[in-house]
C-alpha cells in the first residue's frame, strides 16, 4: 500500500478539513475559507481518482461553507 498513491493530496484535504473544523469550533470565521480550501482540494484528488461522488459531494460543501462564512458575517 503506497499512502501517497494519489501525491498526497488526500492527506491534504484531510488536514485542511480537520483545521477547518478545528477553528470552527473555536468560533474562527477563518475556519470557512480553511474548510473550503480542504473542499477544492478534494475536488483534486477526486479528479486524480476519478470519483464523481467526491467531487459533487465537495461542490456541495463549498456553497454551505460559503454561506455558512456569509451569515457569521451578517450576526
Amino acid at each position: 500500500m503506497n499512502i501517497f498513491e494519489h501525491y498526497g493530496i488526500d492527506w491534504l484535504a484531510g488536514l485542511m478539513t480537520i483545521l477547518g473544523i478545528y477553528l470552527l469550533g473555536s468560533k474562527k470565521k477563518a475556519g470557512f475559507v480553511v474548510m473550503m480550501t480542504g473542499n477544492i482540494t478534494y475536488i483534486a484528488f477526486g479528479l486524480i481518482a476519478n470519483s464523481s461522488g467526491v467531487i459533487v459531494a465537495n461542490l456541495v460543501f463549498i456553497l454551505m461553507n460559503i454561506r455558512g462564512f456569509i451569515s457569521w458575517t451578517k450576526k
